[in-house]
């Protein structure tokens, strides 16, 4: 029986959890083959030793089936789960397109709130799910992904497939021991998602501040929320039923998180790289313009 074949894309510090979960449990299996695409030293660190996974209660060394950045050995993919950077996504996913069938089943793991439409747009026929994660991790060193906490989770649904489909998901991740949840409203779990990370990654990264800094000052904590509740008035106007004690649940759980604790677009800003501001911050004030809704917490954090 040919294997079916699960393909990572992006073993960053969320492809590394979840594709590290799904090759401690089916790598060497006789039913699943499951393969890494990452470039440069981590490439080569998971291909020479494995894909270390440094958690807060245990250490994971997992080794999946095939490790590269040459996308002409990939071969025919039946599950796809894209964990790239926002802006990476098409270019990455349009050098997988002769791997991508009308039965490949993609699965979104990324920050913001349109990869669906951009996947769905790109590959019409393909079965696309939605889906959103929860989780402080990083590239730690090549080869190393460390996760911050226990309270994290991957929540999948789908409004136009077969509910076999994403039960099949499900089913794959939760015999991995990935906490997963099956979201009945996979669009508001996203838009909560987006809330969440839209907000505290551009406070984080154009302030220059930690979690733990930005709960310390007033000031700070005030522009969050002023910033996560544009969002919510965003997540409203498309008929995104959003609680009135959310905002107050993610302050709460800030709380409870390391002081030193910062979102992913904080860490690329510092270390040069390119970062995520368009998907993350950028689109929620061209939304607001959009669709005549206010942005003006969002405006002056970026021009401040």
């Amino acid at each position: 029986m040919k294997k079916k074949k699960i393909v990572i894309l992006g073993i960053g510090g969320v492809g590394g959890y979840v594709g590290g979960f799904l090759a401690d449990k089916y790598a060497h299996s006789n039913e699943y083959e499951v393969v890494f695409i990452a470039r440069g030293e981590h490439g080569l660190k998971m291909k020479e030793n494995g894909l270390l996974l440094k958690m807060d209660n245990q250490s994971l060394v997992v080794k999946p089936d095939f490790v590269t950045d040459d996308l002409n050995q990939i071969g025919e993919i039946d599950i796809l789960i894209c964990a790239t950077k926002s802006y990476d996504l098409i270019d990455s996913i349009q050098q997988l397109q002769d791997s991508i069938t009308n039965e490949t089943i993609i699965l979104p793991l990324l920050n913001g709130v349109d990869s669906f439409e951009k996947l769905k747009k790109r590959f019409p026929q393909s079965k696309i799910l939605n889906g959103c994660i929860f989780i402080v991790s990083k590239i730690a060193e090549p080869g190393t992904i460390e996760i911050t906490g226990t309270n994290h989770y991957v929540c999948i649904g789908s409004t136009d497939l077969p509910i076999e489909t994403v039960k099949y998901i499900y089913n794959l991740f939760e015999k991995a021991n990935l906490n997963v949840r099956l979201s009945e409203d996979i669009n508001k779990a996203v838009w909560e998602k987006y809330i969440f990370i839209a907000s505290l990654a551009t406070l984080t990264t154009l302030k220059d501040r930690t979690i733990g800094q930005i709960l310390e000052n007033k000031e700070l904590t005030e522009m969050l929320i002023a910033m996560m509740s544009e969002v919510c008035n965003l997540a409203k106007s498309q008929q995104i039923s959003i609680s009135d004690s959310l905002i107050e649940k993610y302050i709460e759980s800030m709380k409870k998180m390391p002081f030193e604790t910062t979102t992913s677009m904080h860490r690329d800003q510092k270390a040069g790289k390119q970062t995520e501001i368009d998907s993350l911050s950028n689109y929620v004030i061209q939304l607001g313009k959009k669709l005549n809704i206010e942005t003006k917490a969002f405006e002056k954090t970026l021009i401040s």
